[in-house]
């Protein structure tokens, strides 16, 4: 039986500490708007985007996959599984690592960024692999505390130094990259001593758990890719073809969509330790408890969207300065269409129970590929508003086709829950 007063008081810590986690930026976000020029905003905006589309290229996802295992595995075998992901990952970085400094200013002829700043990207997502593997396994241990203190000490750090940077120093947009540096170089000094702790750190390189996390990793990694492409593309497609400052003003509207992810990210910290227990008992009240919870989530998904789209809509220029008032009306599509992602959340957890991650892997790849050809002509003759349309039009497809195939690997009863006995 899942525990619903611990589901509620997990998902009330976890909202808690994601919101302050997420909330500290957000309040800090309207200052920056008002120092720096909105092209520099752009340019923070394209590094974000440039971050998420580095995280699946430099670490295979090797995280998600290690701690999915957390609950297939008994403890000492756990470990070495572990331990060989660790190894991995360094190993497998350097190499894509050192293509990527050979090539930068190839990438960053393509993308508008600057070479030393692609590289230094990198270098930020090799520390922010241990911090959030670090804070994986805390979750999937329910030390929800110590998961909530530890993000947000990091957070608080790299905002801190961010605002010091660009406040007393003038780094301007600078400034935000190398707080970022800062916060997940000592996040992983952290990570690094708790796996110790843990006697979880060894050299060990079984050969099983390899191939298994290639297999696993590598279709969660092009699943991260059609994300992007279904997403982050916009962004970086908006910059080629209007330019750096409609960036901006599209990742402002964005601002709003990101507090109901916020939302989303903390129910589903809570929930999928809990789900994944039951699934693994296949009993049919449990599934009629999950999809029960499941519709009761869908709707405060909804509530919030609203909330998230009047506040958008009416105060946008309030929060962030006149010079985003055409960031207003991005906001409805922006936040529908993370309704939608909030949505597919929820489902795609069953397929990646399954290990089956290679059909999570054919619902953002293909329609990630179908945005790349809808976004740019969507760009082209509706602007900014257009990329903002397509992202809706595809997070509710995969939000449709999530539905689907999870329910194909494990039939729930979510029709059948309205039919009374």
């Amino acid at each position: 039986m899942i525990k619903l007063s611990q589901l509620k008081k997990d998902s009330l810590l976890y909202t808690f500490f994601n919101f302050f986690e997420r909330g500290i930026p957000f309040l800090i976000l309207p200052l920056i708007t008002r120092i720096i020029e909105i092209e520099e905003v752009g340019y923070y905006i394209l590094f974000q985007t440039i971050i998420n589309i580095l995280i699946p290229f430099l670490t295979l996802n090797i995280d998600s996959v290690t701690l999915i295992n957390y609950y297939k595995l008994d403890k000492p075998e756990f470990k070495k599984y572990f331990s060989t992901g660790v190894n991995l990952f360094v190993t497998y970085f350097l190499f894509i690592f050192f293509i990527i400094f050979l090539l930068a200013n190839v990438i960053s002829n393509l993308i508008s960024f600057e070479p030393d700043w692609l590289i230094f990207s990198a270098i930020i997502v090799f520390f922010q692999f241990f911090a959030n593997l670090h804070k994986s396994l805390m979750r999937v241990e329910k030390k929800v505390f110590s998961f909530g203190l530890y993000s947000v000490s990091l957070v608080l750090i790299r905002n801190i130094i961010s605002f010091i940077l660009i406040i007393k120093f003038n780094f301007g947009w600078i400034g935000i990259l190398y707080g970022h540096f800062i916060s997940y170089f000592l996040g992983s000094l952290i990570a690094f001593y708790n796996f110790y702790k843990k006697d979880f750190l060894s050299a060990n390189l079984n050969k099983n758990h390899i191939i298994d996390i290639f297999k696993t990793g590598a279709p969660i990694s092009f699943h991260k890719l059609g994300l992007w492409l279904g997403s982050g593309y916009n962004k970086m497609i908006v910059v080629a073809i209007i330019g750096i400052s409609a960036g901006a003003e599209y990742g402002i509207g964005a601002t709003f969509a990101m507090l109901l992810t916020m939302l989303s990210t903390s129910i589903n910290n809570a929930l999928v330790p809990h789900v994944y227990e039951l699934l693994k008992n296949g009993f049919e009240d449990d599934k009629k408890k999950i999809v029960s919870i499941t519709f009761k989530i869908y709707g405060i998904f909804l509530f919030f969207a609203v909330i998230f789209v009047l506040v958008g809509n009416n105060y946008t220029t309030f929060i962030f300065g006149d010079k985003y008032i055409d960031s207003e009306y991005l906001v409805f599509p922006l936040v529908l269409a993370a309704f939608f992602r909030c949505l597919y959340t929820l489902h795609v957890n069953y397929i990646f129970y399954t290990k089956k991650t290679y059909r999570v892997t054919q619902i953002t790849m293909i329609s990630g590929v179908i945005n790349c050809f809808l976004a740019y002509f969507l760009i082209l003759y509706h602007g900014v508003f257009g990329a903002a349309l397509s992202l809706l039009f595809i997070n509710f497809i995969q939000y449709i086709l999530a539905f689907y195939f999870s329910n194909k690997l494990i039939k729930m009863p979510w029709i059948n829950f309205f039919i009374k006995d």
